[in-house]
């Protein structure tokens, strides 16, 4: 079985221009998710947030492709982030995405911020 982690970074949504940043996004949190499984898995994963209570939205960062074979089967590095309301949502979110991962065989890494640091 893998080891997942359960450490979670919450940081406030930064607002891409002054003019499109609403009260609602400034009172938001974001949480970055890196998932390690094929990617159809990843993508029932997302729809499964999407539903949630406490999940504005769910979206896939397009970053480099990363692929590889580990045990046998193809796995791909999705990565996700989701804006959620407050730190009960997010706690809900880890929790969900911790457990569907361990469950599934894959892995779930909760990160601050995606990129050379944290690839």
């Amino acid at each position: 079985m893998r080891q997942v982690s359960c450490d979670v970074v919450l940081d406030e949504v930064a607002c891409r221009s002054a003019t499109r940043c609403t009260a609602i996004e400034a009172a938001m949190h974001t949480m970055r998710i890196r998932i390690v499984d094929d990617e159809t898995r990843a993508e029932t994963l997302m729809n499964m947030l999407h539903a949630m209570d406490g999940v504005a939205q769910v979206e896939e960062v397009p970053l480099s492709p990363a692929r590889f074979n580990g045990d046998g089967a193809d796995h791909a590095v999705s990565h996700i982030e989701v804006a959620v309301a407050d730190g009960a949502a997010a706690q809900r979110i880890r929790v969900f995405t911790a457990s569907t991962a361990m469950l599934r065989g894959a892995s779930a890494e909760f990160v601050d911020r995606f990129g050379i640091d944290n690839p």
